[in-house]
């Protein structure tokens, strides 16, 4: 089965890269939804699942800037089989839960794990080492349930090059993968976030990609980190420009992989 990209439309973000005006795609426009930046209320949760109700998580799906990011949490929660998350970002995104428990861009992953029974596997690629184990930890010392497997390779791995924990992970375990990608894991001489960024140039990601993808069956991925900040008018150019080729260059690598339909 082939399933076209599916494209969230929280800002004009999009409507300013190239690659996205030539992508045959499913669009969903969430402008005038209330209760999601950052946040997601239940209403807007509701509404949201209700839209993407007859979308399948294979495919590709970009989610817009990574405010929007807790998207992937739907996506995960349907998927009919055991399986593995792996996460790029230069955050854990599984904190504990702030604003009234709702759900967020920062905690996401921990309301997939309490909603997701056949998440077996998290492995994190790009966190700081330190906000890793604290966060890890803190969902430790407060989870009631059964904790999926989790692991990091943190920004000091990459950085360092010891990166044996990501050859050990891919050894240990054949379930198929659901890729989610916030492109803040990037330089900014690749991409343009409107969150703190690692450094990791976009070579080096496709590389970590490709290694993944080549180990593993891939169920489904989405992409995130768009600019988000249309008050910077003098930034938004290059934003576009190198999110427009960072979103194109991820899409072409994992097309081969998640069976989209061909643009």
């Amino acid at each position: 089965m082939t399933t076209k990209p599916v494209v969230f439309h929280f800002s004009t973000a999009y409507t300013k890269q190239n690659f996205f005006q030539t992508l045959a795609a499913e669009h969903i426009d969430c402008q005038t939804l209330l209760g999601t930046d950052c946040y997601c209320s239940a209403e807007a949760e509701e509404l949201l699942q209700q839209q993407i109700q007859s979308f399948s998580p294979s495919g590709i799906h970009f989610l817009d800037s990574g405010n929007y990011h807790y998207v992937s949490k739907f996506w995960l929660c349907k998927i009919q089989e055991p399986f593995s998350l792996v996460l790029f970002d230069n955050h854990t995104d599984m904190q504990a839960p702030g604003l009234f428990d709702l759900l967020s861009c920062g905690s996401w992953i921990r309301y997939a794990i309490q909603q997701q029974p056949l998440l077996r596997e998290v492995l994190l690629v790009g966190p700081p080492k330190a906000m890793f184990l604290q966060d890890l930890q803190a969902l430790k010392t407060q989870w009631q349930g059964r904790l999926p497997k989790i692991h990091c390779l943190s920004k000091e791995d990459l950085k360092s090059g010891q990166t044996e924990s990501f050859f050990e992970w891919m050894q240990a375990s054949k379930l198929p993968v659901y890729v989610s990608i916030d492109k803040d894991i990037l330089a900014e001489s690749a991409a343009l976030t409107n969150w703190d960024q690692g450094n990791l140039s976009l070579e080096e990601l496709l590389s970590w990609l490709c290694l993944l993808l080549s180990a593993r069956t891939c169920i489904g991925a989405d992409i995130c980190g768009e600019f988000g900040r249309e008050t910077d008018v003098l930034a938004l150019p290059q934003a576009a420009a190198l999110n427009s080729h960072a979103n194109q260059t991820l899409y072409e690598l994992l097309c081969s992989h998640c069976n989209p339909a061909s643009t």
